[in-house]
């Protein structure tokens, strides 16, 4: 089963997501690493300040660690 994407042109393409997910794999460079230090009590405020960084690379792999509640790590 297809699923409708939209765009925001308001126009409708059918994609199914395996192909969407297929097409984006092929893009990534597995030779780059963008790395995520997350304090787990701000999660999405340190992924967003983390994409917004400069040296973000949007097609490279992504590695997170989580500190807790004493910066140690987990």
């Amino acid at each position: 089963m297809q699923k409708s994407c939209y765009c925001r042109t308001g126009s409708v393409a059918q994609l199914a997501c395996k192909d969407v997910l297929t097409s984006l794999q092929y893009q990534i460079d597995s030779d780059d690493l963008n790395l995520f230090n997350i304090h787990r009590q701000n999660i999405l405020g340190g992924a967003i300040r983390a994409i917004k960084r400069k040296s973000f690379k949007p097609l490279a792999r992504v590695s997170v660690k989580f500190s807790g509640d004493l910066g140690q790590s987990e």
